[in-house]
Formats: C-alpha cells, sequence, structure tokens
C-alpha cells in the first residue's frame, strides 16, 4: 500500500501544505492505493488493486473544516463517497450515504442538545429553561 499526504492542503508553501497552527505539514493521508503483495508484504508489480480517496475541505459553506479539525469530510474508495459534515466544534452533523444529496433519505442529521437556545433543531433546544424531558 502507497499512502500520499496532503494533497490539496491549504497555505500550500512549495508545494507542501503547511498547518499554520504549528507551522508543519498536516500530515493527514489524502490518497491510499492498494497494489499485489507477496508474503512478506513487498509490492508485486502490476494493476492497482483499490484507491481510496480522502478530502479534508468542507463540503458546505460555513461548517468545520476538516483540515483543522484532522477528520475527513469526503472519502471515495471504488467509486463510492461518503460525506461527513461538521460544526464549527468539530462534532459530525450531517453523514450522507452514496448518492445522498443533504436532504433525502441517504442522510442522517446529528442534531446535538442546547440549553442556550442555540440548537439547529427546536426539539433539542432548551431556551434557557433547564428542561429535562426529552422524549418526542
Amino acid at each position: 500500500m502507497t499512502t500520499t499526504y496532503d494533497e490539496d492542503a491549504p497555505d500550500e508553501v512549495k508545494g507542501v501544505g503547511i498547518n499554520l497552527a504549528t507551522g508543519g505539514p498536516w500530515r493527514l493521508p489524502t490518497t491510499e492505493t492498494t497494489t499485489a503483495a507477496d508474503g512478506a508484504g513487498v509490492d508485486i508489480p502490476g494493476p492497482t488493486i483499490g484507491t481510496t480517496s480522502t478530502t479534508y475541505t468542507a463540503q458546505v459553506p460555513g461548517t468545520g473544516d476538516g483540515w483543522a479539525l484532522g477528520a475527513p469530510t469526503r472519502v471515495t474508495t471504488g467509486g463510492i463517497t461518503t460525506v461527513t459534515v461538521y460544526d464549527s466544534a468539530g462534532r459530525t452533523t450531517q453523514t450522507r450515504q452514496p448518492m445522498a444529496t443533504g436532504s433525502d433519505a441517504g442522510t442522517t442529521e446529528t442534531v446535538y442538545y442546547a440549553a442556550d437556545g442555540s440548537a439547529a433543531d427546536s426539539r433539542c433546544d432548551d431556551g434557557g429553561h433547564a428542561r429535562l424531558d426529552f422524549a418526542w
């Protein structure tokens, strides 16, 4: 298996994406290519068996950036793509199965309870009343 890191990473300097928080490269895997190997794990020349491409750029404007979070936002393996959307705190807010649009049955949304009235869904919003009845 061959792994390539930091393809299309932000803040590129001389072909290397730079994590401005650390000053170093991101070190996030972006392409994993699988080939045949012998019993000792040595690659055998020949065709590629599989490739996985991973993207860290936010998939929905205004949501958490996978580069900063160190978490993938789009993963494609064998032509099948899944998408994960994060909030600014790095929590998963949406997962999409292949071919899902973000508002269909292939999309799972996660809404977090908020005591301050900021929940994305009013059923998870206390509005400051410190209510503990969560059954819907």
